[in-house]
């Protein structure tokens, strides 16, 4: 049987811990506690690169933990998720240069001889971003950075969720909504399954926030999961809430038409 190592690139580690929420609802385990060395290969050559070749002389601790190595390690079978955090400003570039260092890991990149490939092993990157107003504006973002370094594979079409294959790389993309399927972000699906059953404490959170808080209504989202999170642990960042927070369950993300097509087209990405 093949083995399938994949790249998860998310914009931020809240896209990041729910993506791992909603996988470890559907049978993938955590996979975080092996050495670097017993990854398959070449992925175990390649994190190791990776830490060799970042300038952690020139980063702080924050910027080492997202560039270097990945937010979470997931596995299922002999399939392998390596999730990257790629930050707000500068995340088209980095998705082109971890798509070019994966190249080189695909036997069809036939100039590199930085990795040892190994047989029956398959490669792949799935990028997810926000919508925000206008997910147009996104898909042409994501065309124009990859247009720029020469990767013209999805030029013709829509992003959202499209499968597609450059240099062996199998390379895809999935851009969170409302429901209305063009504008929105992360949040717009956390806080529905959050508030699901819990509308008493949801509602007086946000009752709180509207009397007291002076950041921006764009924020609201972010604030709500940490009021409501702090609840359950006290002290904790979103991203743990997100985790570990018992107002999404797995009968809810289970239950839940957007996680479902979140996962569904995970899985339907991993087969192909």
């Amino acid at each position: 049987m093949k083995t399938q190592i994949i790249l998860l690139l998310c914009e931020g580690p809240h896209d990041a811990a729910f993506l791992r929420k909603i996988l470890r609802a559907n049978g993938f385990n955590s996979d975080e506690k092996k050495k670097i060395r017993e990854y398959p290969s070449p992925m175990n050559a390649f994190l190791k690169r990776n830490l060799e070749k970042s300038n952690i002389e020139d980063l702080n601790i924050q910027e080492a933990k997202k560039t270097s190595i990945p937010n979470n390690v997931l596995q299922k079978g002999n399939t392998y998720l390596f999730s990257y955090i790629l930050g707000g400003a500068t995340k088209m570039n980095k998705m082109t240069d971890f798509l070019i260092n994966m190249f080189k890991l695909t036997k069809k990149d036939e100039k590199s001889t930085e990795y040892d490939v190994a047989e029956n092993t398959d490669f792949a990157v799935l990028c997810f971003f926000d919508a925000d107003n206008d997910m147009k504006i996104i898909d042409k973002n994501i065309k124009d950075s990859l247009k720029k370094e020469g990767i013209d594979c999805v030029i013709e079409e829509e992003v959202h969720k499209c499968i597609k294959y450059h240099k062996g790389l199998k390379i895809g993309f999935y851009i969170f909504t409302e429901d209305d399927h063009n504008t929105g972000k992360l949040e717009d699906i956390i806080l529905p399954l959050m508030r699901k059953d819990n509308k008493d404490v949801f509602s007086a959170a946000e009752e709180y926030i509207n009397k007291f808080s002076k950041m921006a209504d764009k924020d609201k989202g972010k604030q709500i999961i940490g009021v409501t999170g702090q609840l359950e642990k006290p002290g904790c960042e979103n991203t743990v809430h997100i985790r570990q927070t018992s107002y999404i369950t797995n009968e809810k993300i289970k239950a839940n038409s957007k996680c479902q097509e979140i996962l569904n087209y995970i899985e339907y990405f991993i087969k192909k």
